[in-house]
């Protein structure tokens, strides 16, 4: 809503509006959207100059018709990014996608769909970083010979991997060592 809103130029127009109806900020009760409907529909049909029914229905099929899938997501991260100057870039950040994905291969190769999606539909300019607590040579061990190896397959294809230890990297090597 937010975003027809902007690209028509009244979404400012629509805080106040919503403001007036409800005696409340738009940013500090847009997540709870549910309970404020009267009041919302009271602001888009000031704003949208749409009759009372109209915003009503405009309200209640926008639930039904908003679709969101990777698609959806990467084409909209395309027309934020296309409103920039081209040298913009988006980094989206995943946090703890090991506890998400576990050993899940199904859940993996739709994080790897996502990924190239973006990608190839952004032109390289989303990047996704992702952080995961679990050690991915435990998970795979952990794993049967057959899932493990369809998962490090997967997983190889994410090349670049950062270490977050709370140790610096020579302490935590030194520390390894001495333990072996």
């Amino acid at each position: 809503m937010e975003r027809h809103l902007a690209q028509r130029v009244v979404l400012e127009r629509f805080k106040a509006a919503f403001q007036e109806a409800s005696g409340m900020v738009w940013e500090e009760e847009r997540d709870g959207f549910q309970f404020y409907q009267d009041d919302i529909e009271q602001a888009i049909s000031q704003t949208l100059d749409l009759s009372p029914d109209a915003a009503h229905k405009w309200f209640e099929d926008s639930e039904e018709t908003f679709s969101v899938s990777v698609e959806n997501f990467c084409r909209l991260v395309k027309e934020y990014l296309d409103a920039k100057s081209p040298a913009q870039r988006i980094v989206l950040m995943l946090d703890e996608v090991g506890q998400f994905i576990g050993s899940n291969t199904r859940l993996m190769l739709t994080l790897q769909a996502f990924t190239e999606d973006l990608g190839i539909i952004c032109g390289g300019r989303a990047w996704i970083v992702v952080t995961s607590q679990a050690d991915m040579d435990t998970v795979l061990g952990e794993m049967t010979t057959a899932k493990a190896n369809d998962f490090s397959e997967i997983a190889g294809r994410f090349k670049t991997r950062l270490s977050l230890s709370t140790l610096p990297s020579w302490i935590d090597a030194g520390t390894r060592r001495r333990a072996t």
